[in-house]
């Protein structure tokens, strides 16, 4: 989650990204989450980093890079084929 895509467009340290591998339901599964964000959800911030978005209207890409509170690095790159704006 990116909350102003406008100001990302140039790399924003507030974000949020959650990423699991394994299962999706049921035991098993590991997760990661990096909330750059002071307040969200009313937690606290946890771990740090970048994002930077492009956005193309309809489509865009999302580069993130940063790390969980734990120390866990996190970096990649989603390819959004559709956007959905609130």
């Amino acid at each position: 989650i990116v909350p102003d895509a406008k100001a990302a467009s140039a790399g924003t340290d507030a974000f949020l990204v959650m990423v699991a591998f394994g299962p999706m339901f049921g035991e098993g599964a590991t997760s990661y989450t990096i909330n750059t964000q002071n307040g969200a959800g009313g937690t606290d911030a946890k771990g740090k980093g970048t994002v930077k978005v492009d956005d193309r209207g309809n489509s865009g890409t999302v580069n993130f890079d940063g790390t969980t509170a734990d120390g866990v690095q996190l970096k990649g790159t989603i390819e959004c084929a559709g956007v959905v704006r609130a």
